[in-house]
């Protein structure tokens, strides 16, 4: 009899291929896009909210894969036949949110968000930047700096107050890390829409 020497573990998250929402038109038709990946490490793996939305939105349906392989003797990096598969819909309260977009790099403009309450939206990103900039466009007039490296949030609108049916699209300005990074906008009660920004 051969002893199993060591087992090694591997994880794959991706979105199902499956997917019918306009927000997914870019994935594949028939290979799922693998947004999470692990290798050699022991579970449990928890991927970040900004790792999966940086994809797809929030309650898309993914695809979770365990891998293994194993070293026996001389052999090594045996794999597995039958990957055991969970296809999943995480639920978000960020389901009811507008998708801001996922792996927008520097200069990439956000979907558009259409302001529905007229009140003071704030921006906020989850980690500052060393170089890059946040910057809006409203109603498209055109780019400007809404967070400057450093800083994490700001009034969108200089502070002033948005109008119902108002436009807004973000972008940042330099690939650097954190990436992803998340990105959200409230309208001062509550989180209205969110995305990530990538490098």
């Amino acid at each position: 009899m051969r002893a199993v020497k060591r087992v090694i573990r591997e994880v794959s998250i991706s979105l199902a291929e499956s997917i019918p929402s306009a927000m997914t038109a870019r994935l594949p038709d028939s290979i799922p896009t693998i947004i999470f990946r692990i290798e050699r490490k022991a579970l449990p793996i928890t991927p970040t909210q900004a790792a999966v939305i940086n994809q797809d939105a929030a309650g898309t349906e993914m695809d979770i894969a365990i891998d293994s392989r194993h070293d026996i003797q001389a052999e090594t990096d045996l794999e597995n036949n039958s990957p055991l598969t969970h296809r999943v819909t995480p639920t978000s309260a960020r389901s009811s949110q507008f998708y801001l977009g996922g792996d927008l790099r520097a200069s990439d403009s956000s979907n558009t968000f259409v302001v529905a309450s007229a009140t003071i939206h704030n921006v906020t990103i989850g980690a500052s930047y060393g170089t890059s900039n946040v910057e809006e466009d409203i109603n498209g007039g055109g780019f400007s700096v809404v967070i400057s490296s450093g800083g994490t949030t700001a009034a969108l609108n200089g502070g002033v107050a948005l109008s119902v049916s108002d436009t807004v699209v973000l972008r940042h300005t330099v690939n650097e890390s954190p990436d992803p990074n998340f990105v959200e906008i409230d309208d001062g009660t509550s989180d209205v829409a969110y995305g990530a920004f990538s490098a």
